[in-house]
């Protein structure tokens, strides 16, 4: 007769009944873990993927606008380059003036009248539009303005050689009732140092004129800079490469300081003057952007951002700074957690699957194993002895299949993704 199993210990009674099970639970268990983790990190990759495209199409990470006390440029682009973070910075300048009557734009000797006289500028020339970036060291003349504006002048300009701003300078200078000044009497001696004199404070050979809508431009910043800017609606452009020397002038002009060739300085009227200068950021990507790590990023980004914030605030309250990379993180925040939402909903009809596809595979195995149980019954086996070992073989299959599908539901497809194994400490965020 054979031995009862009244008494056998729980390892001798697993291995009878319990081991098929676990087997079976484990298989099928890992199967949905791997299919739902794999879900997880697939769409955490499709959003590394959207996120890397959208980081591509901004051309620059942080905007700093300054529209006041041109002269701290240069020291608040070097202050904004040595901020951790910050990869490299360029500037575009656009000086715009409202010229007062007494300065005036000449064409080769020849005055032009103009609303608007401005200056357009950029450290970097891709900044500037290609159809009116100078290609040698002369400037490009744009007018601004439409067909029916502009009448002849655009032709009448065409084949013309130098640019000049000229200061017209005088004593005693009479006045219409608008406040324009009166030319000198034409017999007034040329050397009365009461007659008008025209004192050349920007000069610069002419590339080539062209024509331009303000539209056009403004489209132009809006890629650029992520921001919209004045641009006249009928004016004068000079496009020129950068030069510190150009940009001081012109300021100087526009604020009616005016400083000769020969050391003499004095005052002029001020033009209604408007400059900007947009100090343009690029942020370190590689470091601190992950499409894996939209928090992390964001952080890192809002990090950099605001030390350059502080660093403009100290030199100057005429700038204000625009984060661009970090709201357009902010909203891909939004869309990430949309996103983990989505990937929730879409698990849980394949959970609900899974369990039924379990609870029947529990009576499937009940069946097959019946004769098995009949036997152990007869042996002296408790009911309560063998629940225990299929439910806890049920248990440890689930456990170690499930342990099992969710590394190789993460590892394989990130493997595939990375081209290899990615960094452990990004593991836990993007599963």
């Amino acid at each position: 007769m054979g031995v009862p199993l009244r008494n056998s210990i729980p390892g001798v009674l697993f291995k009878v009944l319990g081991r098929r099970p676990a087997l079976i639970f484990g298989l099928v268990t890992g199967l949905v873990v791997f299919l739902l983790a794999a879900v997880t990190v697939t769409s955490r990759y499709a959003l590394q993927r959207y996120v890397a495209d959208q980081v591509e199409r901004v051309p620059w990470d942080i905007s700093v606008y300054q529209t006041a006390e041109v002269a701290l440029a240069d020291k608040l682009h070097d202050a904004i380059a040595q901020v951790s973070g910050i990869a490299s910075s360029e500037r575009l300048v656009f000086l715009r003036t409202i010229p007062p009557y007494s300065l005036r734009p000449t064409i080769d000797g020849q005055p032009l009248r103009s609303p608007w006289i401005s200056l357009l500028t950029a450290s970097d020339p891709s900044l500037v539009p290609p159809e009116i970036r100078p290609a040698s060291d002369g400037a490009v003349l744009v007018l601004v303005g439409s067909k029916t504006q502009m009448g002849d002048a655009y032709l009448r300009l065409q084949n013309r050689k130098r640019f000049d701003l000229v200061v017209v300078r005088g004593q005693d200078e009479d006045t219409d009732v608008h406040g324009h000044v009166s030319d000198a009497p034409d017999d007034q001696p040329a050397d009365d140092p009461a007659k008008p004199r025209d004192v050349i404070t920007l000069t610069t050979p002419i590339e080539r004129v062209i024509r331009l809508d303000s539209t056009e431009l403004n489209r132009w910043f809006l890629e650029q800079t992520s921001s919209p800017t004045l641009v006249p609606e009928l004016g004068l452009i000079l496009v020129a490469n950068w030069n510190a020397k150009t940009i001081e002038t012109f300021d100087q002009a526009s604020r009616g300081f005016i400083h000769t060739h020969e050391g003499e300085d004095f005052h002029g009227d001020p033009g209604k003057y408007f400059p900007e200068i947009i100090h343009l950021a690029r942020v370190d990507r590689p470091a601190l952007v992950s499409g894996w790590d939209i928090e992390g990023s964001l952080q890192r980004v809002t990090r950099a951002g605001s030390y350059l914030t502080d660093e403009v605030q100290d030199l100057t309250s005429g700038a204000a700074v625009d984060h661009n990379l970090g709201a357009m993180f902010v909203r891909i925040g939004e869309i990430a957690r949309k996103i983990a939402l989505i990937s929730l909903l879409v698990s849980l009809p394949l959970l609900l699957i899974a369990g039924v596809l379990l609870g029947s595979l529990a009576n499937l195995l009940l069946l097959n194993e019946r004769r098995k149980l009949g036997l152990l019954r007869l042996r002296g086996v408790s009911g309560r002895a063998i629940g225990a070992t299929l439910l806890g073989a049920i248990a440890l299959g689930g456990l170690v299949g499930g342990i099992l599908g969710a590394i190789l539901g993460t590892i394989v497809p990130l493997t595939l993704y990375f081209g290899g194994l990615p960094p452990f400490a990004l593991i836990p965020k993007i599963q």
